[in-house]
């Protein structure tokens, strides 16, 4: 039976190449980020669930064709009569930020309209 052992010097190495490419990437999205007509690039989307009673929502706000994703959040829209809502999952999808959330007391009367809102900001090619 043979095992493959990776020698201390090989780990070393995988991990500096690692760093090495981080910081590329890093260095070259900073170098994008400073460029002259960033403000005439940087898109911001947004997009929203029906405002009604429903438990569980989802919605995805999507960067236009092109566009690299940069980052996304979520937000819950609601009256003065806040239901009690968890935003559990909110990730990048196919060029896009999608959220996911649910009302914790879905039993509470009387029932409450909520929207979610998904937002994300895009980076447009030059």
């Amino acid at each position: 039976m043979s095992s493959t052992r990776t020698t201390p010097l090989a780990a070393k190495l995988a991990v500096a190449l690692a760093l090495v490419g981080v910081g590329l990437g890093g260095a070259a999205l900073a170098l994008e980020l400073s460029a002259p007509d960033i403000e005439d690039r940087i898109i911001f989307t947004h997009n929203a669930s029906p405002g009604d009673a429903t438990d569980d929502k989802g919605t995805r706000a999507q960067c236009p064709r092109g566009a690299t994703l940069l980052a996304g959040g979520a937000a819950v829209q609601h009256g003065h009569a806040t239901p009690s809502v968890a935003i559990y999952q909110g990730l990048p999808i196919e060029g896009g930020w999608e959220v996911q959330a649910h009302e914790t007391d879905p039993e509470d009367d009387p029932r409450r309209p909520w929207t979610l809102e998904a937002v994300a900001l895009c980076l447009r090619p030059r």
